[in-house]
């Protein structure tokens, strides 16, 4: 199957415009109330602390928007257009703070100084023919140019108890997914684990390539030049 795939920026004013499959869900803007001792206390930061409690609040006031106040906040989707106008995959990341759901893990909190995934769907179909990477790659992308060294998101597994259909639904990135992309289990758990994967690896085979491509250039344009200097010599000789 040939695909045309195309990575988009979904901006704030796009929500009400496309019908995108997670527009309704509201899994990780929901979270079970929780001691605010116990979770200040998790908290590593506490201006962290205090922008989740008010992107809580914001929620609330704006229940059924809340994608809408996720991105006013500073919260990233993308989305993944397959053979023009069709949206067939979509990833959901940002601040770590902006998704409320997370403090119900036993891997909270994660760092906060990444960038969190809180989730990545692609339609079954579509998966064997390069979206997922695509997506994960342009989150990758964007997080180096904003100077971000790491991703995180917590993985799902696959347990003997859990039918097919139990984990497809679980709003999770498959942990084989993960691990084959280069992320690495930074806390453990029997079912849900915090991966890591630093980009400063990737920062510096990027980097690589751009210093082999400017040096393929410049052989290039010192052959380009070095050919014109030769051709004007060849017409001075003739002329004389």
């Amino acid at each position: 199957m040939d695909l045309n795939i195309k990575i988009i920026d979904i901006e704030f004013e796009d929500i009400s415009k496309l019908k995108l499959r997670c527009q309704t869900c509201t899994y990780w803007f929901e979270c079970n109330r929780i001691s605010l001792v116990k979770e200040f206390q998790k908290s590593p930061k506490f201006l962290d602390f205090f922008r989740s409690k008010l992107f809580e609040i914001k929620n609330r006031k704006n229940h059924g928007n809340e994608f809408k106040t996720f991105i006013r906040n500073g919260g990233k989707i993308k989305i993944a257009y397959i053979n023009k106008n069709e949206i067939k995959g979509m990833v959901i990341y940002g601040n770590y703070y902006l998704f409320p759901k997370l403090k119900e893990f036993s891997v909270y909190p994660p760092d906060n100084n990444s960038i969190f995934i809180a989730c990545m769907f692609v339609e079954p179909q579509y998966r064997d023919f390069g979206a997922p990477e695509r997506l994960l790659l342009s989150v990758e992308k964007d997080s180096l140019k904003l100077g971000i060294k790491s991703l995180e998101t917590i993985a799902k597994r696959q347990n003997d108890n859990m039918s097919d259909e139990e984990f497809e639904n679980l709003h999770l990135i498959p942990l084989k997914f993960l691990i084959k992309n280069g992320f690495l289990i930074k806390k453990n758990d029997e079912y849900f684990p915090l991966l890591r994967l630093d980009l400063t690896t990737i920062e510096t085979v990027l980097s690589e390539e751009q210093s082999l491509f400017a040096k393929l250039f410049a052989k290039k344009e010192f052959s380009r030049s070095t050919m014109i200097k030769i051709k004007n010599s060849e017409e001075d000789l003739n002329s004389k």
